[in-house]
Formats: structure tokens, C-alpha cells, sequence
């Protein structure tokens, strides 16, 4: 059975909310490729929740028939849109569709926006592969629309092998006899252990030492985690725990938490979303290792990438990590 229809079945668009978001995720799993981690309901509603501004959802979505074939979850004020999120805590964001090649989705979705009345729509942390730049801004531009994309970042990935030692074999000579250094120097300094937390029985205390050492860390990470960034955590930690995709690493020396890492795990890759770490312990390299454990415990659990996502830190490239660069592009409608 051809679950799409008939290919001439016509598409049309329609308003989805927020509240909605939920359901329509479960409804849609198979149909709809959700590739992008910043883009699922349960991000989207936590990040709405607490930095919620003077814009108004303009979320989409087209239907071929009684079937979801995208999704795009904008915002919009006056005549500007933007995808749902911020750069500062949404590395990367974009809209949703069916797998495989395009199916049509944008001319009509791009179609709705201007119709709506918006003249502007601006995209952050797009990469190359997202959907919005292969479907979208082709669209735009055979259209004749104003399109503009200027490099905003770069983000690093790690491509793990099956082993560890696999791992170490993909840094270069130096880097591999570096982390060998560090990581016994450690082991010398006291009794080692790396573990993985979950959060539902240790409860909300471990988010906020995960904080405490964030913001020890370095005085921008301190600037950074204001109240509402900390509430922002804590909604993250415990919306995530509940979906088993959270991943909260600490590492400890003689019983002492040192570092902490937290991320998410999304089908075959972990992402490290934020770190922090005691500065008395930095002579340690405590905040690079416990990164390096996290690796490690990831490649010991199957995952095939290891996302470092945005910044340009040196630690990721010494990690054999590639970098991806990320965009921030505009339509402009007549």
C-alpha cells in the first residue's frame, strides 16, 4: 500500500499549536524524519515555556491528504518569522519532513508564510545538510526571492569507531600521547571514577551541582547561567530523563565530583551539550577528561557520532572531531 497517495494529490498547509506538538511527534514518527534534536516537541515546548517573548507561535504544518509530510515550527513577530529557539542554547534548528529526497513540502509551505503577511524569515544554526538548506532556500531562490546566508560558526563532530582503542588510534601520535599523559596523571592523583547519573531518583540536587561547577568553570559560563538559564536546565534535565535521553556524566577523584558533562542521547549520537568543572582540579585536565570518559562511555554503549556541536574550542579538533560549518540565512518576499 502507497501510504503517501497518489502523487497528485494536492498539498495543503495548515496551523498546528504547540499544545499539539505532542501527539502529533507520536503520530508521526515513522512518516516524518525528526532528525534534528533541537527541533522535537519536547524541546520545543521546554524552551517555549521559559524564554517565551512578544512572538507568537507559527507553527505549520502540510499534509498530503491525512498524512504529515513536514512540519516547520516558526515564530513570528509582525512580519518576521523564525524557527522556534535561540542560537545560545539551539545549535542548530530547522524544519521536518519525510525521509528521503524532497517531497514537495516547500513551495507550498513557503507559499503560506508569505501569504500570512510575513516579509522576512530568518534561519539560525543551519548546517548543509539541514532541510532548509536543501529544500527551502532553493525554493526561494527559483522564485526570485531575496536569499542571503552568511557563516555564523562551525561545529564539531566525532565519528566513533567500535573500541576504544580504535578511538585512540584516530588521533595523530602527539594528541593520543597527550591524553594517555593526562588521563594517568589522573589515575595517579587519587581513586578514578566515571559514571553516569540518572536524574529521577538523585532528583533536581545533581542538576544544580551539574550548574555549581558550570559556572565555576570560567566567568562567562558564571554570566551565562543566569536564574532563568538555570530553570532552563532543570526543565531540560527532567523533560529529557523522562524520554531516557539525557545524559548526565560526572567525574569524581576520591569520592569528590570534579566535572560534570550533560548531553543527549538521539538515536546514534550523543550530544555534549554543556560542561563544567572544579578549578581547583584544573591542573588535572578534569574538565577535558571527563569529555574523554564520556567518549569513552559512548563508544562502550554503540553510538556511531559524538556531536561537540557549536564553538570553535581547540579541545574538539585535537579529538580528531570535523568541523561542520553553520549559517545564518534570510528570505526576503516582495
Amino acid at each position: 500500500m502507497n501510504r503517501s497517495g497518489p502523487r497528485h494529490t494536492a498539498l495543503t498547509v495548515r496551523p498546528v499549536t504547540l499544545t499539539e506538538l505532542p501527539e502529533l511527534w507520536t503520530r508521526s514518527r515513522k512518516t516524518l524524519d525528526w532528525h534534528c534534536l533541537f527541533t522535537l516537541p519536547p524541546w520545543l515546548q521546554t524552551w517555549w515555556s521559559i524564554f517565551r517573548t512578544d512572538q507568537e507561535p507559527h507553527i505549520v504544518a502540510v499534509e498530503r491528504g491525512t498524512e504529515i509530510i513536514a512540519l516547520a515550527p516558526f515564530m513570528r513577530r509582525d512580519t518576521t518569522a523564525e524557527l522556534i529557539g535561540s542560537p545560545n542554547v539551539c545549535d542548530y534548528l530547522d524544519v521536518v519532513r519525510g525521509p528521503g529526497t524532497a517531497n514537495g513540502f516547500a513551495e507550498p509551505l513557503l507559499a503560506q508564510l508569505r501569504q500570512s503577511g510575513i516579509h522576512r524569515v530568518t534561519l539560525r544554526g543551519v548546517r548543509p545538510d539541514a532541510r532548509v538548506w536543501t529544500d527551502l532556500l532553493p525554493v526561494a531562490r527559483s522564485n526570485d526571492w531575496a536569499v542571503t546566508c552568511e557563516e555564523e560558526g562551525l561545529a564539531y563532530q566525532i565519528q566513533l569507531p567500535q573500541t576504544w582503542d580504535a578511538f585512540l588510534q584516530q588521533l595523530n601520535g602527539k594528541q593520543r600521547h597527550e591524553l594517555r599523559r593526562k588521563l594517568r596523571r589522573l589515575h595517579e592523583a587519587g581513586t578514578v571514577q566515571y559514571r553516569q547519573v540518572d536524574i529521577v531518583p538523585a532528583g533536581p540536587p545533581v542538576v544544580d551541582l551539574f550548574i555549581e561547577l558550570f559556572k565555576a568553570s570560567r566567568s562567562d559560563k558564571a554570566t551565562f547561567m543566569t536564574t532563568q538559564m538555570a530553570t532552563y536546565f532543570h526543565a531540560l534535565a527532567k523533560t529529557f530523563s523522562d524520554l531516557n535521553m539525557l545524559t548526565l556524566g560526572l567525574l569524581e577523584l576520591d569520592g569528590r565530583v570534579v566535572s560534570a558533562v550533560m548531553g543527549f542521547d538521539y538515536r546514534a549520537t550523543r550530544y555534549l551539550y554543556n560542561s563544567g568543572y572544579d578549578p581547583n582540579f584544573r591542573s588535572l585536565s578534569v574538565g577535558l577528561l571527563c569529555k574523554v570518559l564520556s567518549i569513552k562511555d559512548a563508544i562502550a554503549k554503540g553510538f556511531s557520532s559524538y556531536d561537540l556541536l557549536k564553538g570553535a574550542e581547540t579541545y574538539k579538533q585535537r579529538l580528531g572531531a570535523r568541523a561542520t560549518k553553520l549559517y545564518r540565512c534570510t528570505i526576503g518576499f516582495p
